[in-house]
């Protein structure tokens, strides 16, 4: 066959194979094709993580609420002490200082009487009513999204929800990270950051949600810092009152 490519073709006419030269240049194009998808899948992933998370936040934040208005008070443990601004943080990162755990109050928000060896309703007595406040899926694992064996709650990326409540009843939540005005501010100023106002009374300086309930997330990073709100490790924080 004197034609130099060397391609069949069949009876009629048309091109029936692809010369090596031909093949690499599709093999090329399609692997620039994944590279350029990859990261826009990625992408498209973290945001429906964040998304799932922004609802678990709220919904959080409902049940916390609903519980108060029929008991009257919050599902946290007796004697809790609070932090200096007289409300309590559940599960601050590490860098806030120490907090309690969100396991005894998703337990009892979840209609649970145990687990994980902690057992904050004995009896279903601190929920007598076992309404199921919240809708937590239970996972086999503390690196999980839901509610793990340990009773802690946790976002798509496998954060513990950090939930702060109004424990003093001034209708305000003071926040351990958002609250301080390094991260809230600019300090001095009467509106913070992310939605949050300067704090007119109580003990100390600081940035509040005037709600009962703020629910957030380290997001993505899972990392926090003490820098601004909208900067570094907490840039893509995922807050739930937003």
């Amino acid at each position: 066959m004197s034609n130099a490519r060397h391609f069949f073709k069949n009876p009629a006419g048309q091109r029936a194979a692809f010369t090596l030269v031909e093949m690499l240049v599709v093999l090329a194009i399609i692997g620039i094709l994944v590279g350029i998808l990859l990261p826009v899948i990625a992408r498209s992933k973290v945001r429906a993580k964040a998304g799932l998370a922004k609802v678990d936040c709220a919904a959080i934040a409902t049940a916390f609420t609903q519980y108060h208005t029929d008991y009257n008070h919050f599902p946290v443990a007796k004697g809790q002490t609070a932090n200096s601004g007289g409300d309590v943080t559940y599960n601050p990162p590490g860098g806030l200082g120490g907090g309690p755990s969100n396991s005894d109050a998703m337990i009892i928000l979840s209609a649970l009487e145990e687990l994980g060896g902690s057992k904050p309703n004995p009896g279903h007595s601190r929920n007598i009513s076992k309404r199921r406040y919240l809708d937590s899926k239970m996972t086999d694992s503390v690196e999980k999204p839901g509610m793990g064996p340990d009773g802690v709650f946790r976002d798509p990326f496998g954060n513990p929800f950090v939930i702060t409540v109004d424990l003093d009843g001034d209708g305000q939540c003071l926040d351990l990270l958002y609250g301080n005005p390094q991260v809230s501010g600019p300090d001095g100023a009467d509106i913070g950051q992310n939605g949050l106002i300067k704090k007119m009374f109580g003990p100390g300086p600081g940035y509040v949600l005037p709600k009962d309930v703020m629910v957030w997330s380290p997001g993505p990073d899972k990392e926090i810092g003490s820098c601004p709100a909208k900067q570094g490790e907490n840039l893509d924080n995922i807050l739930g009152w937003q």
